[in-house]
């Protein structure tokens, strides 16, 4: 449980330090969001990035000829873990093919902030 928190807290400041390259290189306040810009440059956030890769590397596991590999992703469709990221990003799980958008989702909560 504490290794998840520091990991979290770590995230988060990882991902203020990736804003925080934005807003020097477009000259912007620390209050202000750099979400849109990132959006018009097709980047994503830290936080989306990291997820981006995890849903990535769960994508080449669904199709892994490895029997064990295989099993063992099909295990961990039921954890908690891969219920948050399924919710949140609308991983479709089909035989052979993991589907989903990372920058869809990252879009719409550009236009929902504007």
């Amino acid at each position: 449980m504490v290794v998840r928190v520091y990991i979290l807290q770590m995230s988060n400041k990882l991902n203020v330090c990736w804003n925080d390259v934005y807003r020097i290189v477009f000259g912007m306040h620390r209050w202000q969001s750099v979400k849109c810009i990132q959006w018009f440059c097709e980047r994503l956030d830290f936080k989306r990035i990291v997820r981006n890769r995890k849903l990535k590397l769960y994508s080449r596991l669904c199709c892994s000829p490895n029997d064990v590999v295989s099993q063992c992703f099909n295990w961990f469709l039921y954890s908690n873990e891969f219920r948050e990221l399924s919710r949140h990003y609308d991983v479709i799980v089909k035989p052979n093919h993991l589907k989903f958008n990372v920058f869809s989702q990252f879009y719409l909560l550009c236009l929902s902030s504007l």
